[in-house]
């Protein structure tokens, strides 16, 4: 799930989603406290490798996380992490921290956590995101010498509308069993698209372009419409901006597709009357799109959306059409949520329609339970959770609404519900405050 969360920007594309991954229940790699290179030698302090007595750890700039973790959970003496120094709109980053030799409690428990701050080009805050667990005193410990993958971290991804330049990642990492703090730091170029970036070598300064191009004004007046468009819905241009979307590239990232359509086809379930006359400018988008607004039509599940899918099936899209109505259109309201996929989805169709019931549903997954014997579960759980908590605090800044409905359950029946909704609203103060930035 992906959050835009700096404040005075405000995006439907969401930015930045808690990752929380089972490393801690895997045999880990075998790596030694002492950070060595692939020859054994020992490793001095950089910005982002730093060891404090015992305890050592890295912070990792991952473009490829299919290939990370198929290394990671890979039984070896050592582990091939290909990092990244580059990269370009549209692209994504996990930036996790793997970890060695933590100072254990009585109980032979560690308590680790991280701060993240984001640092744009122009040196304003990109995101600052405190309080991640790295390991908490509820998990299970391997040895000193087995290096571990932080339990919680965040996933970036640069929309079109970010600066392209040089950004500056910083975590404060503290053991508070031990009392101990150490601060890494990463640096990752962001570029447009159109520049070719071979990860496995990062261009040198005199490759780099000597002048970058601004953001597109039009995908950040896009954006806007976007996630505010319940305040003000079916304006004049609600047609012109619906075609946008297409020819401006929001279709582009795989991972963004889902909640755009959902959005996108609660717009149209509000114009149903218009659908008719709107027929031919909705079909008219670039060829390679089409099939999305198509699913976004059968998404609306309205009279004149189905009657729309009918003639097409007259058409050279019947076989597409066909295998889109192959499984029932989605039903937010009712359906299971079991992924931060189906998060962003709610998030979608609540900017799309106001309806506070999308935002319940969000509150409630902060119930599930963290205790469970099945292992998967728990660690779904978990990850639901993580996402659920920090795409209520930051669209509770960008959305009053959304204060209002979290402020409801302070006083929960539900353990769970109400405390994770506290340190949600504690981040919002916080916020607001301008002690912490989210």
């Amino acid at each position: 799930m992906y959050v835009r969360i700096d404040k005075g920007k405000h995006f439907v594309m969401k930015k930045i989603s808690i990752l929380i991954v089972a490393a801690f229940l895997l045999s880990g790699s075998s790596l030694y406290a002492k950070w060595k290179d692939k020859q054994g030698n020992i490793i001095e302090d950089t910005e982002s490798i730093k060891s404090h007595g015992d305890f050592g750890a890295q912070l990792l700039l991952i473009g490829d996380e299919k290939t990370f973790f198929k290394n990671w959970n890979t039984p070896s003496h050592t582990v091939n992490l290909d990092t990244i120094s580059a990269l370009n709109r549209g692209d994504s980053v996990i930036t996790p921290i793997i970890f060695a030799g933590c100072t254990k409690n009585s109980e032979g428990k560690c308590h680790i956590t991280v701060d993240y701050q984001m640092i744009q080009p122009d040196n304003k805050d990109y995101a600052v995101i405190p309080n991640m667990t790295i390991i908490s005193p509820k998990m299970p410990v391997h040895s000193n010498d087995i290096l571990e993958l932080g339990l919680e971290y965040p996933k970036f991804v640069f929309e079109p509308q970010d600066p392209t330049g040089q950004y500056t990642l910083h975590a404060k990492i503290t053991d508070h069993i031990k009392g101990a703090t150490i601060t890494l730091t990463q640096h990752l170029t962001l570029y447009d698209n159109n520049i070719t970036i071979k990860q496995e070598k990062p261009a040198s300064e005199d490759q780099r372009p000597s002048q970058l191009p601004p953001p597109n004004e039009k995908q950040k007046a896009l954006s806007q419409w976007l996630t505010y468009f319940y305040q003000h819905p079916n304006t004049p241009d609600t047609l012109q901006n619906i075609q946008a979307m297409f020819t401006e590239g929001f279709f582009n990232k795989t991972n963004s597709v889902a909640p755009l359509i959902m959005f996108l086809a609660d717009v149209l379930r509000q114009n149903e009357k218009k659908l008719p006359k709107w027929k031919n400018d909705l079909l008219s988008i670039p060829e390679e799109t089409q099939k999305y607004m198509l699913i976004s039509l059968y998404e609306a599940n309205t009279p004149n959306s189905k009657v729309i899918l009918e003639e097409l099936k007259r058409t050279n899209q019947k076989s597409l059409v066909e295998h889109i109505q192959q499984n029932p259109p989605i039903d937010l309201k009712t359906v299971p949520i079991t992924s931060p996929a189906i998060l962003d989805m709610l998030w979608a169709t609540f900017m799309a329609s106001g309806d506070e019931l999308y935002v319940k549903r969000i509150v409630e997954t902060l119930s599930l339970s963290t205790d469970l014997e099945d292992r998967n579960q728990r660690i779904n759980n978990l990850l639901l959770i993580g996402s659920a908590k920090w795409s209520l605090a930051s669209n509770a800044i960008q959305h009053p609404l959304v204060l209002t409905v979290c402020k409801r359950y302070q006083n929960s029946k539900d353990p769970n519900i109400k405390k994770h909704i506290l340190e949600v609203l504690k981040n919002v103060d916080n916020h607001n405050n301008k002690e912490v930035k989210i």
